[in-house]
């Protein structure tokens, strides 16, 4: 079960749960639940109702694997990979200056979280 998928079954279980609950809940890293809930909101599975100050999650659509990652997004990986190979054999070449080593690292580092 992925990621995605064990925190949308949390919020189906648990619609009112915080942060905190799902950290506890899912043994989870405050980072871990605020990325993978952005991902279930920017996949259009939930979305986030305000009300009275509580937040809580309602399901849009059942949770489907295959709606995880659409054709667009997938290219996109792919693209990424390609350009972090690209970048590491440039790394790999004698004529990079430590600078360059430097700068290509950052560049490898941004794209990897664009990936992610």
């Amino acid at each position: 079960m992925t990621h995605c998928e064990q925190l949308y079954y949390f919020y189906k279980e648990y619609p009112e749960a915080d942060a905190a609950t799902v950290m506890k809940g899912l043994d989870w890293e405050n980072q871990e639940v605020r990325r993978y809930k952005f991902r279930l909101k920017k996949r259009g599975f939930i979305a986030i109702d305000k009300q009275d100050g509580k937040e809580s999650i309602v399901l849009l659509k059942p949770y489907n694997p295959e709606q995880e990652e659409p054709e667009t997004f997938a290219y996109k990986q792919e693209v990424y990979r390609q350009l972090v190979e690209t970048l590491q054999d440039r790394m790999a070449d004698q004529a990079t200056t430590t600078t360059q080593t430097i700068e290509i690292s950052r560049e490898i580092r941004i794209i990897m979280k664009e990936i992610i």
